[in-house]
């Protein structure tokens, strides 16, 4: 069995009651070329942007467990240290216009701007304009956003679950915070905020690491997990083992087919 993160192994082997030589790691893939922004426009999507304003920006679905509600709970503290900035929501699902009461009721209009669904074009406009992409996810398969934002070259803040974990790297590649603690998250926003070499240091090696999910690697793990069932000694021995069995088909089908035919008395 193929999964694409040790979390998801971890889930896998629990459930089905697998033992780990049967279940391979490959991860998902990215196309780098998908995330280039053909230009940059002052205005998406309604929202104007000023030159000297930080942009946070989350994409995905709006459902609980993307914890988009740790964001809104982070945001209070992050405006207060750095007025100049905008939260950017794209995504839609059955949690938005709770989201969007959560952020009223936290006094967060003209700073939190639920985009709804946008289109490739428009993504990767806003990935350019990003000073940071979170991702405060309270459960994570994989964490694909991650890898698009980084192929992006946009610093990036995660929460520490799931595969987000495996994917980013503490202070090498990105930062993590805790699990459903916006304190923990505004703490690392704001790192990120007030030291743009470190944000673009992170940012650069966290490119060189998305590189490498390209989907020509990703069919190349994948061609070679196939190649060494196929060859894999215990494969051989079910082959033989099948070919033995449609042998014994056969010759039983010939043996029937040779034996003399008798009538039926009517």
């Amino acid at each position: 069995m193929i999964c694409c993160s040790k979390h998801m192994k971890e889930e896998l082997q629990y459930v089905f009651q697998l033992p780990g030589d049967k279940v391979e790691i490959i991860p998902n893939g990215i196309r780098p070329e998908a995330y280039e922004a053909a230009g940059i426009t002052p205005d998406i999507k309604g929202i104007t942007f000023q030159p000297d304003e930080k942009i946070i920006f989350y994409i995905g679905r709006l459902v609980p467990e993307k914890g988009v509600q740790v964001l809104l709970e982070a945001a209070p503290g992050i405006l207060q240290r750095f007025p100049q900035t905008k939260v950017i929501i794209a995504g839609t699902g059955p949690y938005e216009e709770y989201l969007k009461g959560r952020a009223r009721e936290l006094g967060l209009e003209g700073k939190v701007f639920f985009c709804g669904y946008i289109d490739d074009q428009t993504r990767n406009e806003l990935y350019s304009l990003a000073s940071i992409a979170v991702f405060p996810s309270l459960y994570e398969p994989f964490g694909i956003v991650a890898l698009e934002a980084m192929i992006t070259g946009t610093p990036v803040v995660v929460s520490s679950v799931g595969g987000l974990e495996e994917i980013v790297e503490h202070q090498v590649d990105g930062l993590k915070a805790y699990p459903g603690d916006s304190r923990s998250l505004a703490e690392q926003v704001c790192q990120l905020l007030e030291n743009e070499e470190r944000a673009a240091s992170l940012a650069e090696k966290a490119y060189q690491k998305a590189k490498t999910f390209s989907w020509d690697e990703i069919a190349r793990k994948t061609a070679e997990v196939y190649r060494e069932i196929v060859l894999s000694p215990e494969n051989r021995r079910w082959q033989q083992e099948a070919a033995r069995e449609k042998m014994q088909e056969t010759i039983t089908v010939q043996k029937a087919e040779d034996a003399p035919q008798i009538p039926y008395l009517i």
